[in-house]
């Protein structure tokens, strides 16, 4: 398993596009504290303005692709072009999906890495730090705890959340292969489908759970 998981995050398809974004999120970012410190300049706070906007996009840019990058991998991989390489090895299916899984869990766990320190470089300032911790203090008192306890709850939570995005789409992957036909419209509906439902099910139990307490 240590060395499926290994060979797969050392594969240079994955990873070389992926550090593109990595690298233009970190600059766009730094590019954007730096621009922000010069003051009463029209010029500065536009370009300002267009570097946060840039560093922003090649965030959503890593998610989006570190996604897609793990179900292309996986289609490719399970289904498509290298699955006879993938299907000899001398281990368990079951061996092998659970590579792939971790995998992509530990690409994600990179990726929101790299975002997290994006943020940070970009508008990790006093004055936004203040402007958190009031919005979050409210609801940190409520629940008894830190403001910045909440915040790394909000974080943890928004790793899971699209880590779960990760596990629909394979899993969809799975069912819409097991068709004949249009596999991958129904891969991407069947992911769609288990996402919504599994989501409800997910707050109607956290519903219930809050009124018995």
């Amino acid at each position: 398993l240590r060395c499926l998981v290994g060979s797969e995050m050392c594969i240079r398809d994955r990873c070389k596009p992926l550090l593109v974004f990595y690298i233009l999120g970190l600059i766009f970012s730094v590019a954007t504290r730096l621009m922000g410190n010069i003051q009463n300049s029209i010029v500065f706070t536009v370009i300002t303005q267009i570097c946060s906007g840039a560093a922003i996009s090649m965030m959503a840019s890593i998610v989006i692709n570190s996604l897609m990058r793990c179900w292309v991998r996986f289609i490719r991989n399970i289904y498509k072009d290298e699955s006879y390489l993938t299907h000899t090895l001398p281990v368990k299916n079951g061996t092998i999906f659970l590579s792939k899984v971790l995998t992509g869990i530990i690409l994600m766990l990179l990726s929101f890495t790299i975002i997290f320190a994006c943020i940070v470089i970009a508008y990790g300032t006093k004055a936004n730090f203040e402007f958190v911790k009031q919005a979050i203090t409210p609801v940190a008192t409520l629940l008894e705890m830190k403001a910045s306890a909440v915040v790394a709850v909000i974080a943890i939570i928004l790793i899971l959340e699209f880590i779960f995005i990760l596990m629909c789409g394979y899993l969809g992957i799975i069912l819409g292969h097991k068709s004949n036909n249009k596999r991958i419209i129904k891969s991407v509906i069947y992911g769609i489908v288990l996402f919504i439902a599994m989501s409800i099910t997910t707050v109607l139990l956290l519903y219930l759970s809050l009124i018995h307490i």
